[in-house]
């Protein structure tokens, strides 16, 4: 053995062990020379280090040879020292179970290890030839194999199995004259006679590796390597794909506030349950091995067999239903595989690295020509765009090619390194794609001039839908809807005018067009009014509303409230569907007396009653039934112009509030029950009235199955369950189209979930993912479920097959429209820059964690619905019996208020501190001495007031209770007060060493201190406690009264303990504010005498200016390159000071110089930006994007405060049109608005067309983790100005504050 790489780091030194591990290394690469012809191809060669891979001390090394990979790694036992443990060489570096053993190439001799010395070792090896008289072997040489001769086209039942290789194989078992196999990690033994005995292969791994001495030689046929066409079994088996089982619905009581809500949460009905577990379990295996003995001679007879029609059956339930579906055909195949390489798997599945996907543009394609009434003539780029538009919407597959979907499953078997895959394949049309055209392109354009042209085609293919002069003819039902030649676009709130405003400058007043901004523009509209329509534009938040979804419940038969979020929305939301298909057959029907018929259903399932029954066994409310019959859990009865209010208004769950009597969620609290019933009995839809089912109003949008559907920006509702589900599912079309500039394509899953879903693809079973919503039954498939890289490959290129066809960007041309970029370098104030470096440290010291408690989220637009409640710090409540006897629990100082605030509204470390360096309240450098000056005197105050009383409550009880007087003369004491007394009255003042090693920590003082021995861990702090616990010591102690009967004494006792309790705790409390106090006293001192040098306490040197630092978290100071070796030892360079300092709290002095002599009241970072404003042209407007709602309003009130008028877009869509209205329409005089503030990363930063302005702020850098997004959102930003129609100089400034992680993310 021989070291041929350098050396590094060894496992001990890289964990951090000292003594006799410190900074040992070991060889990187080996080389190792066999003096063993038989193992010298084996074995010999190079052996690289794997440090970060799998391996006991990280030892795996790896040769790579032509038949496979080799390892070397040590191989512990279970059990005794570890110096007696071995490297071994092996195929296979997993760890074993127990009572497994490994079959091993090479063993090294117990304790050898690696080292940079060259040396020859005596190892021993696994005999793998033949040995006479030894026990089982067999002759390799002498083997027979055999495998089928034609390729397999047909498979009958799971029940049986198809042999695709067989092999005779001599077998020397000895004097015994018995064949036996026994496997070693279970110990059963397997009698070889002549019948076939199958090896169970989940429990039976040792037995296989026990005969891998053969079968790792066999060699797969050619025959079996291809994909093979097979007819496949047409009745589906829920033996090899068993069903999910049912769900019970339960309802829950909890308490929340002062009110009992109600929440229905889904169980899985047990009988299914343990049913869907036997079955999973006992599902046929892909391969089947079997052994018998052959003849009357001593040879085994081994065949490998794969079940095919146990594969068709679980592929086949992965593949959804689709009604454009043609044909599906069954394929399978045999491959090879490298199962070490392989065992990567599940870290590809849990840590995704991102993909190359691509997509292709209209480049080089054929044109279109120009729609016919189109006003302002489309570019060459669109009219090629256009073209492979209007052919994605025909129904001819020469023109449009169909999508080719496919599932696969696979299983494998690992000792021998083969894998069967079955592949399901069918062609679906899909008529309709995504246009991911950049920013600026025209999409908006594009969408109207396909309309036009679909229109003109159907005009002249036909006289007129619509015959005026005439009845209308009897409706066409498409897959249960009504038929509606209509285009429905599905637009944000902020863009319900600009649509209608692009129309009209594109298409003029030619199409019937309704536009419905909220609820009440559609129950206001008939459904005659609705299949006139050429056009509709829908706000997105319309369809998604909870009384929308009330009254589409209710319309469809069931009048009880959708739950808004979870799987139980998507359960009942399917059923609605369903009902709504069965309502439009008997809608249309013509029948008389039809529609009083149905509003009689509508009123019989509004009074109807459930059943409900109380199940004994979980004291829980269960709802027996179908899902449908489940009892309202409270409606929101917003008004109707509230109807396109932000998500957060509608993130409500499936809970009723309990206090007395029911009431309702929602804007309408004070509706009860009964005048919810008055809502339905008032006929909302004029079914009483109507004569005909044209004159019906307020249908829902998934009662018609529309001609076109294009969903705008559609990108920006991804996570959002709701809104997901009502568009994806619940609304119908012929074409579908998705329009954004920005789709995500990082991951499959991204486009999956984020594209194809969309237009009703699909690409392949989701991987499952551990969520919390996850049932059982889903947990035992996530765990028993595991896919080879082949197969994780293999998606992609389905993925890829998928954008390349229905996927199109194209990039504008904007190159004519310039674009300056300017970089604003803000300098914080000294206050600033030590306010951040706290909450900076503070947080680096929690890893970005901190501590958070349940509360729903704040951000209104930025996760839209979220079925997850966000967390937030929250202080602990003062009892309200200690504040009725004056006991306080410490005051909070300035900067525990401050860095609460902006940890409370923030959802990241990241993001409160961008908060932190971007906006300030004004507080001075002064400021914060004097406050902390106050605060200090407090807490001394209060420590003072507590330590009198506890030695009051002391000395009363020692004086008059004879047990206590007993427990004060224990040789220890363990009266609280005397020993808190005695620790504080011994603490080290800094006269001598600490008093014990730094290394002897007890947990409860790394937060407050070590080195100290007395739980304080710092000097100064310690003297000042002491100095001040003499003082009151002297004082007179005034006598209290301890009672005498023995409960009231030992509430006095527990009183007592509380007491000291506080007192250790305002101890902590002042000691972080000497800590504080001696930091900020630094940083004065440092504007005060900037080129100062000062000494170093550790190296006893005087350090300039340049080369200081300072410990933000005790304040003591230093040379740079102590404090990063103390930092580095996590310990304070100052003798006897305790704080556990990392080198995230080491500041250096110039970072906290600043040459800003005045305090900006709202912050640096809003005067330069109030400095840049003022500098511009008056005629000239300016889009500011901030990426948090609450920093918006900050923001918004510095700068109008500034004496900048500023708009920004939020609340409803109506609200948000007036405020886009009032930014477009104004002048840029004195008292109108020139600024329009945004919410970068936000659906509302998106598809506005704002040319009017030319300038664009970056007001700080943007918080996102996948780099893909954070680029994408600021092509979004930079596209609201840079667009056709900009006829001046673009202008994009960044704001960045230097030193802060707003500089860090934007480089």
């Amino acid at each position: 053995v021989s070291s041929v790489g350098g050396m590094v780091d060894s496992f001990e030194a890289r964990v951090g062990l000292r003594g006799p591990f410190l900074n040992t290394k070991r060889p990187s690469q080996l080389r190792l020379d066999v003096k063993n012809n038989t193992l010298e191809s084996q074995v010999a060669g190079e052996y690289k280090l794997l440090e970060g891979c799998d391996g006991a001390l990280g030892s795996l090394h790896r040769r790579y040879m032509s038949g496979g990979e080799v390892f070397l790694f040590l191989d512990p036992s279970r059990t005794g020292r570890g110096e007696n443990d071995s490297y071994v060489i092996a195929r296979y570096h997993y760890r074993l179970s127990c009572n497994e053993s490994r079959d091993f190439i090479l063993r090294f001799p117990p304790g050898w290890r690696p080292s940079k010395d060259n040396e020859t070792v005596k190892c021993s090896f696994f005999p793998h030839q033949p040995v006479p008289g030894s026990g089982m072997r067999v002759a390799v040489e002498s083997c027979i194999l055999s495998s089928i001769s034609r390729p397999l086209t047909s498979v009958d039942s799971c029940s049986f199995a198809t042999s695709i290789i067989k092999c005779i194989v001599p077998i020397d078992h000895g004097a015994t004259g018995s064949m036996v196999l026994v496997d070693r990690k279970t110990g059963m033994r397997l009698n070889i006679g002549p019948d076939w005995i199958s090896l169970d292969l989940k429990r039976a791994r040792s037995t296989m590796q026990s005969l891998s001495w053969f079968t790792q030689r066999l060699e797969l046929p050619e025959l079996v390597q291809v994909w093979t066409v097979c007819e496949a079994p047409k009745d589906p088996c829920n033996k090899c794909a068993p069903p999910l089982p049912r769900n019970v619905w339960v309802r829950r009581l909890k308490q929340r506030g002062k009110n009992m809500v109600e929440t229905v949460i889904p169980m899985e009905d047990p009988v299914d349950a343990a049913r869907f577990e036997h079955d999973v379990k006992a599902a046929p295996q892909p391969f089947l091995v079997d052994l018998r003995r052959h003849g009357a001679e001593d040879k085994i007879e081994f065949r490998i067999s794969v079940n095919l029609a146990s594969l068709y059956h679980q592929v086949h339930s992965l593949l959804p239903f689709h009604k454009e579906a043609g044909r599906t055909q069954f394929t399978w195949r045999v491959t090879t595989f490298d199962p070490s390489a392989d065992l990567e798997t599940s870290v590809e599945r849990l840590i995704r690295a991102p993909q190359d996907y691509t997509l292709r543009s209209n480049r080089g394609e054929p044109s279109a020509n120009q729609p016919p009434h189109i006003k302002l003539p489309l570019r060459p780029e669109q009219l090629r765009s256009l073209q492979w538009m209007i052919q994605r919407e025909a129904a001819d597959p020469s023109i449009n090619p169909p999508f080719t979907e496919e599932e696969v499953v696979e299983g494998s078997l690992r000792d021998i390194g083969w894998r069967v895959e079955g592949r399901l394949e069918r062609k679906v049309q899909v008529r309709g794609g995504i246009v991911a055209d950049q920013v600026g392109y025209g999409k908006t354009a594009l969408a109207l001039g396909l309309i036009d042209h679909a229109a003109s085609l159907r005009a002249s293919s036909s006289s007129s839908r619509r015959n005026e002069d005439g009845p209308p003819g009897p409706p066409t039902l498409i897959d249960g809807r009504i038929q509606c030649h209509a285009t429905l676009i599905i637009v944000p709130a902020h863009l319900m005018k600009q649509w209608p405003r692009e129309l009209e400058k594109f298409l003029g007043k030619r199409y019937n067009t309704l536009v419905v901004n909220s609820l009440t523009n559609l129950m206001k509209a008939k459904i005659s009014d609705i299949l006139a329509c050429d056009i509709i534009i829908c706000s997105v938040n319309v369809p998604k509303g909870p009384k929308y979804l009330m009254n589409m419940a209710q319309f469809a038969g069931v009048a009880h409230r959708l739950p808004l979020k979870g799987r139980l929305f998507s359960v009942v939301y399917r059923e609605k569907i369903e009902a709504m298909k069965a309502r439009a057959e008997r809608f249309v029907s013509g029948e008389p007396d039809s529609l009083k018929q149905i509003y009689e259903e509508i009123l019989h399932d509004w009074n109807h009653e459930d059943h409900i029954v109380m199940d004994t066994r979980t004291k829980q409310q269960v709802y027996k039934g179908k899902t449908t019959d489940l009892p309202d859990a409270g409606g929101v009865d917003d008004d109707d112009e509230d109807e396109v209010e932000d998500d957060d208004q509608d993130d409500t769950d499936d809970e009723t509030p309990k206090s007395g009597k029911r009431k309702h969620v929602g804007k309408g609290k004070g509706k009860t029950s009964a005048s919810k019933k008055d809502d339905a009995m008032r006929d909302i839809w004029n079914l009483k009235t109507a004569r005909k089912w044209r004159d019906v109003i307020g249908a829902p949008l998934e009662l018609f199955h529309f001609d076109r559907i294009i969903i705008d920006e559609f990108t920006f509702v991804q996570d959002v369950a709701v809104k997901r589900m009502v568009l994806i599912e619940g609304l119908a079309s012929s074409n579908r189209w998705c329009m954004s500039a920005t789709p995500d394509r990082s991951h499959f899953d991204k486009i999956q979930k984020g594209m194809a879903c969309w237009v009703h693809s699909h690409l392949g079973v989701d991987d499952l993912q551990l969520t919390n919503d996850d049932m059982n039954a889903e947990m035992l498939l996530y765990f028993r479920t595991t896919h080879s890289q082949a197969w994780h490959a293999r998606r992609k290129g389905v993925a890829q097959s998928f954008l390349d066809l229905c996927v199109r960007q194209n990039m504008p041309e904007l190159d004519e429209i310039p674009l300056v970029e300017h970089m604003v370098e803000v300098t914080l104030s000294p206050a600033e820059r030590l306010i951040y470096l706290e909450l900076d440290h503070y947080l680096q010291s929690l890893d970005m964690k901190w501590k958070r408690s349940k509360r729903k989220k704040q951000q209104k637009d930025k996760d839209e619905g979220d079925d997850e409640d966000d967390e937030v710090v929250e202080e602990p409540e003062q009892d309200e019996g200690d504040a009725k006897k004056g006991k306080k629990k410490g005051t909070k100082s300035d900067r525990e208020v401050r860095q609460q605030a902006v940890l409370q509204s923030s959802l990241s470390g990241q993001e409160a501190l961008l908060k932190c360096c971007s906006f300030s309240d004004g507080t001075s450098l002064d400021d914060l001495v004097r406050i902390r000056g106050e605060q200090m005197l407090k807490c001394v105050a209060e420590l003072q007031r507590i330590i009198r009383q506890a030695r009051a409550n002391h000395t009363s009880l020692l004086a008059s209770n004879t047990e206590y007087q007993e427990e004060s003369k224990a040789p220890i004491s363990q009266l609280h007060f005397e020993v808190w007394n005695n620790q504080v009255s011994k603490a080290n003042t800094g006269s001598g060493p600490s008093s014990r090693p730094r290394g002897d920590v007890d947990e409860e003082e790394t937060t407050s201190g070590r080195g100290t021995g007395d739980g304080i861990g710092d000097v100064e702090a310690a003297t000042q406690i002491r100095e001040m616990l003499k003082l009151v010591m002297a004082e007179k102690v005034e006598r209290v009264t301890v009672p005498r009967s023995a409960d009231k004494l030992e509430k006095f006792r527990e009183d007592m303990k509380t007491e000291v309790t506080e007192l250790r705790k305002l101890v902590k409390e002042l000691v972080s504010r000497v800590r504080s106090q001696r930091f900020i006293r630094y940083v004065c001192e440092l504007h005060a005498a900037p080129s100062a040098s000062r000494r170093c306490r550790a190296c006893n040197k005087d350090v300039p200016v340049s080369d200081q630092a300072v410990f933000s978290c005790c304040g003591h100071s230093g040379c740079m390159s102590c404090l990063a070796k103390s930092a580095e030892m996590q310990e304070c360079l100052e003798p006897g000071c305790g704080m556990l300092c990392r080198a995230a709290s080491v500041a250096s002095a110039s970072s906290l110089i600043s040459n800003k002599k005045n305090e900006a009241v709202t912050g640096s970072k809003v005067q330069q930006v109030l400095g840049m404003l003022h500098s511009i042209p008056e005629s000239e407007f300016v889009v500011l994007f901030v990426q948090f709602p609450d920093l918006v309003l900050h923001v918004q009130q510095a700068l109008n405060d500034g004496g900048f008028p500023s708009v920004a877009l939020k609340g409803t869509a109506l609200q948000m049109g007036k405020q886009l209205d009032t930014f477009l329409d104004s002048t840029g005089t004195k008292d109108q608005p020139r600024l329009l503030i945004l919410e970068m990363g936000n659906e509302k930063s998106s598809g506005l067309n704002l040319t009017k302005a030319n300038h664009v702020i970056f007001f700080h850098s943007l918080h996102e983790d996948d780099p893909q997004r954070y680029k994408a959102n600021e092509e979004q930003a930079i596209g609201r100005i840079k667009r056709y129609g900009q006829l001046l100089t673009c202008h994009l400034w960044r704001f960045l504050a230097t030193g802060t992680i707003d500089e860090e993310i934007y480089q």
